[in-house]
C-alpha cells in the first residue's frame, strides 16, 4: 500500500502517532477484528509496478448502501413488516397464482436481483436485522442476531460476497464486500449505459478487509484495502428521534473509531526510512461515510461538510469537529430515497392545530396520557400487558382523541368500529350489547384480523390494557383476571375505547400500521392513487476525499414499465425525470421493491 497508512499522513490529519518503537496493538480496542494482517497489508512495497493492465487509476470503486427494511423470515421473529404494504399485497395475482410478497421469501428473492445487477464492491445494508423479534440469547444456541443475519442473507454469499453484521445495539447495520475468488458469473446481459455499467475485469479493484470496530452504536467501521489503497468505510443507521445531538455523536463516535483503527494499523507498520528524491509520498485515506440518516440537512451534514459545528447549530450543543478532509455530499440532486404514503398529519392533528380543552378537562386528559404511557410506553414484542389504575371517563377519552385526530380518521374509524360490530358478538343468548359497544368475541376479531393472530401487537396489548382495567373495575381485585383462553369473556370495549387504542399508534409514529389496519377493516385507507407521496431524501453517501474521486451518484431501482423501466434493467430517478420529487405514481415497499427506502449507488475512480 506503499506508505498508504505512514506516521507523517497520519499526523497530518491531526491524530496523534507515536513514533517511538513499536508497542503491541490492544486487541481489546477493535472489537473481534483487531486489524489482524493489517500490518502486512500496510508495509511499504520494495517496488511500485505500474501498467495500464494493474494501474489502480482504471479501476472503478462502486459502493451501494440501502435500508432494506427488516427481514420477516420465521426466524426473525418480525411479522409486522407486512403492514408497509398495501392490504391487498398479502395476494398479488401473479402468472403463477396469488403470490403474498410480502413474504421474505418473495422479498429475499427481489433483493438478489437487485443487488446482483448494481454489482456493487462495497454493500452497506441498514435494518438488516431487529432486536424486537429476537429471541433471547442462550449459551447453547449462540447469538440468535448473528444466525437469523447469516440465514436471512445466505443469498449474498451467492454472488460472491462476505459480510458483517454490527455486533453490538438494538440497531445493527451491516456491511459486505465482494471477494474476487468467489465472484460470480454475471447473469445480467452486458449493460454499458447508466447506471451502473457492467465493469471488465481490469475495471473492477480488489478488496480485501483488513479489520473492523464494532465499538460505536448505530455504526459499523471498517478498513480496506482496495486495489492497494486504504479506504475507511462507516455504514451507519442514525436515530429518528429529534435529537439532534444524539444523532451526531453517533457520527463523531465513528471518525473517531476510524482515526483508532488507522492509528492501530500503522502502530503495525514499522516508520518509512527511505529518503531522497525518490522516497514514496503519503497517499491520503478515503473515508465514506453512508447509510440511513433518518432526516435531511442539518447538524450532522454541517459538520461532515464543513469540519465543525457550534453551539449554534442545535441546543445544548459543544463545540465539535473533525480532523479529517471536508466531507462531499455525492447524492445531492439525485432525488429522494423514502417514498411512503402521506398520510400522517391526514390521520394526527400537528400540536398547533389542537384545539385547547377547558382547565377541569385539561387535567383530567392529562391524568389519561400519563396513566395510558406509564402502561405501556412504545411496547415491543416483548412488553407485558399492564393493567391500568382506573378506568376513563367517556367524555375525557373523547375529548382527547377529538383533540388528536383529525375528523377524516375519526370518520373512517367509525366505519371500521361498525365493520367490526356486524361480526358475531358470541354473547349468551339474552344478553345485548349497548349501541357504541363490541363485544369481547368482536375486540378478538379485530385484533385477529389486523395482525393475523392473537397475541401479539400493540393493538393487541393496548386493548387488553382498557379490557383489564374494566374487569378489575367490576371485581375486587385486579389479580382476578379472565385468562387469555377465555378472552372472548373479557369486557366489551367502548368506540371511545376503541379509537383510544388506534390514537396510540398514531402517537407513536406507526402511522403505515394504521394505513394498512384501515385498508383490511374498511378497503380503503386515507392515501389516495394519484395523490403525492411522502418522498424525502434520508439516504446519504458521503466521501472524505483522500485519492479517491466521485464519478457518479444515483438514487435507483428495479422500475417497471409502467413507470418507464425496463425488464431487468436498472433505472434511476433521474432518468425517469423524478429526481426532483412530485412522486404520485407508486409507494413503497410494493410487489417490485421490497423497502420503504430507495438505495443510492455511487462509482468512485482510484
Amino acid at each position: 500500500m506503499s506508505g498508504a497508512l505512514s506516521l507523517e499522513y497520519l499526523s497530518a490529519i491531526g491524530l496523534e502517532v507515536s513514533h517511538s518503537a513499536h508497542t503491541p496493538p490492544q486487541a481489546s480496542k477493535v472489537n473481534k477484528a483487531t486489524c489482524e494482517g493489517a500490518s502486512q497489508a500496510l508495509r511499504p512495497s520494495a517496488a511500485k509496478v505500474e501498467s495500464p493492465s494493474s494501474s489502480s487509476s482504471s479501476c472503478t470503486l462502486r459502493v451501494l448502501t440501502f435500508n432494506v427494511l427488516f427481514p420477516n423470515s420465521e426466524t426473525s421473529g418480525v411479522w409486522w413488516i407486512y403492514k408497509y404494504y398495501d392490504a391487498g399485497a398479502a395476494a398479488t395475482p401473479t402468472s403463477a397464482g396469488k403470490v403474498d410478497v410480502t413474504d421474505w421469501v418473495q422479498r429475499s428473492v427481489l433483493l438478489k436481483q437487485l443487488v446482483q445487477r448494481v454489482d456493487a464492491d462495497i454493500v452497506c445494508f441498514q435494518e438488516p436485522w431487529n432486536c424486537r423479534g429476537a429471541s433471547p440469547k442462550s449459551p447453547d444456541s449462540g447469538d440468535p442476531a448473528q444466525a437469523t443475519f447469516n440465514s436471512d442473507f445466505a443469498f449474498m454469499k451467492e454472488l460472491g460476497y462476505q459480510g458483517e453484521l454490527l455486533e453490538k445495539g438494538n440497531i445493527r447495520p451491516a456491511t459486505f464486500w465482494r471477494v474476487e475468488a468467489s465472484r460470480p458469473e454475471a447473469a445480467a446481459p452486458e449493460i454499458t449505459e447508466a447506471p451502473c455499467p457492467k465493469r471488465s475485469p481490469v475495471e473492477r479493484p480488489k478488496i480485501s478487509k483488513l479489520c473492523a470496530s464494532h465499538k460505536v452504536n448505530r455504526a459499523l467501521v471498517s478498513l480496506f484495502e482496495v486495489s492497494g489503497q486504504p479506504v475507511a468505510v462507516v455504514n451507519c443507521h442514525l436515530t429518528a428521534a429529534p435529537v439532534p445531538k444524539e444523532r451526531l455523536a453517533t457520527v463523531e463516535d465513528a471518525l473517531k473509531a476510524v482515526g483508532k483503527i488507522l492509528k492501530e494499523a500503522a502502530a503495525e507498520a514499522p516508520p518509512k526510512v527511505k529518503k531522497g528524491k525518490n522516497a514514496e509520498v503519503p497517499s491520503a485515506v478515503s473515508v465514506i461515510l453512508c447509510g440511513d440518516f433518518n432526516g435531511t440537512g442539518g447538524v450532522v451534514d454541517s459538520f461532515l461538510t464543513t469540519g465543525e459545528v457550534g453551539p449554534d447549530e442545535a441546543p445544548g450543543l459543544k463545540k465539535k469537529s473533525h480532523a479529517l478532509q471536508k466531507f462531499f455530499d455525492c447524492g445531492r440532486g439525485a432525488g429522494p430515497t423514502m417514498v411512503v404514503p402521506n398520510v400522517d398529519t391526514m390521520m394526527l392533528r400537528p400540536p398547533e392545530a389542537q384545539k385547547p380543552l377547558d382547565a377541569d378537562l385539561n387535567v383530567l386528559a392529562q391524568q389519561l396520557r400519563g396513566a395510558l404511557k406509564s402502561a405501556t410506553g412504545r411496547c415491543d414484542e416483548n412488553g407485558d400487558v399492564k393493567a391500568l389504575s382506573s378506568c376513563f371517563d367517556e367524555k375525557v377519552l373523547r375529548a382527547v382523541n377529538e383533540q388528536a385526530l383529525t375528523a377524516e380518521l375519526l370518520e373512517k374509524l367509525q366505519h371500521c368500529f361498525e365493520r367490526v360490530k356486524a361480526t358475531p358478538s358470541g354473547l349468551k343468548e339474552g344478553a345485548v350489547l349497548a349501541e357504541n359497544e363490541i363485544s369481547g368475541t368482536q375486540v378478538n376479531w379485530w385484533l385477529k384480523t389486523v395482525n393475523r393472530q392473537l397475541g401479539r401487537g400493540t393493538e393487541f396489548r393496548h386493548a387488553r390494557e382498557l379490557q383489564f382495567a374494566k374487569q378489575a373495575a367490576c371485581q375486587d381485585s385486579a389479580d382476578t383476571r379472565l385468562s387469555e383462553e377465555n378472552s372472548d369473556a373479557l369486557p366489551s370495549l367502548t368506540f371511545q375505547e376503541f379509537v383510544t387504542v388506534w390514537r396510540q399508534e398514531c402517537d407513536e409514529g406507526k402511522f403505515w400500521s394504521v394505513e394498512h389496519d384501515l385498508q383490511k377493516l374498511c378497503g380503503s385507507g386515507l392515501h389516495r392513487n394519484g395523490a403525492l407521496c411522502f418522498q424525502e431524501r434520508f439516504d446519504y453517501i458521503y466521501l472524505s476525499s483522500g485519492s479517491m474521486r466521485l464519478l457518479d451518484a444515483d438514487v435507483v431501482a428495479l422500475f417497471p414499465r409502467a413507470l418507464g423501466g425496463e425488464d431487468g434493467k436498472l433505472k434511476s430517478l433521474s432518468q425517469l425525470g423524478l429526481a426532483s420529487g412530485g412522486i404520485n405514481s407508486f409507494i413503497l415497499p410494493n410487489a417490485w421493491h421490497p423497502s420503504d427506502h430507495l438505495p443510492v449507488v455511487a462509482n468512485f475512480s482510484l
